[in-house]
């Protein structure tokens, strides 16, 4: 039988290296460590290195994903004075220490990164926070949020935030009277969650910072609507808020997201916020 010619040149070659790793093998037999570690460097540096690169990517995700902790609750903080990486994960830790929720496995979300000035809804920081805040409720994601007045009306008007009532008892309510924060409903269509007289009219961003000033904050009163939704509570005296200096020129309204289900964490993170004040 022939075989081609190509296969002939390939068996040639294996045999070949065979022929001399065989040969250096007997060299080396009887001269000791360092002959054999000479001969291993030579002929087998190239496959350690893949063995040692490959061993090294499998501990890295290994380890990774061991470590990597279970986001179980997001809660969003817009236009804080003073808020920063430090304020965040000291809220997220005694916040997870208050409910009692291993901060090993998992992750409370406390993000104050956003700023959106009151009345600006066409700037590219402006429509940055929208857009993220809409990717958190439509993905199911925030479970409450903290802003300035002004804004927290903007943003719910829009939708963004639960009827404390879907969420709460009529006695877990009743709990939260005088400050409760309530839109009307007979102002909003019910498709789009748009406030028509925002349509018609839009404040300018000086008008807009002076309705979000604290010294002009007055609390929506529901007997003046035809239609009270309660939406929000204000948490001005709240402990957590004061120490960490976050809202000192506006009055901070909670919410609690109207895409999240489970409203538990929510209603925690509230009652968290409300204690020592």
């Amino acid at each position: 039988m022939r075989f081609p010619c190509f296969l002939l040149s390939a068996n040639g070659d294996i045999m070949a290296i065979k022929d001399e790793i065989r040969s250096e093998r007997e060299k080396i037999k009887g001269q000791g460590a360092k002959a054999h570690l000479s001969y291993f460097w030579d002929y087998y540096k190239i496959p350690f290195f893949i063995v040692i690169a490959a061993a090294a990517v499998i501990i890295y995700m290994i380890s990774f994903y061991a470590s990597k902790k279970q986001v179980f609750f997001t809660a969003v903080f817009l236009n804080t004075d003073s808020g920063d990486t430090e304020a965040e994960n000291k809220i997220s830790s005694e916040f997870s220490r208050a409910i009692g929720s291993d901060g090993d496995k998992k992750k409370a979300v406390i993000d104050m990164s956003m700023q959106e000035r009151p009345g600006d809804n066409s700037s590219t920081q402006a429509l940055a926070v929208s857009t993220k805040l809409s990717s958190l409720s439509d993905g199911k994601k925030l479970d409450c949020a903290v802003m300035d007045s002004y804004n927290f009306k903007t943003y719910a008007m829009s939708g963004i935030f639960s009827d404390l009532r879907n969420a709460m008892s009529e006695k877990e309510l009743k709990n939260y009277d005088g400050r409760i924060y309530y839109i009307d409903g007979a102002k909003l269509n019910n498709e789009t969650f748009i406030d028509n007289d925002k349509v018609k009219k839009t404040d300018s961003l000086q008008e807009a910072e002076k309705k979000d000033s604290k010294k002009n904050f007055i609390l929506p009163d529901p007997a003046e609507m035809k239609k009270p939704i309660p939406v929000g509570i204000v948490v001005e005296d709240s402990a957590v808020i004061k120490k960490n200096d976050l809202y000192k020129e506006s009055v901070p309204v909670f919410g609690i997201g109207r895409t999240r289900k489970d409203t538990k964490n929510a209603k925690a993170f509230l009652s968290f916020l409300d204690k020592g004040k």
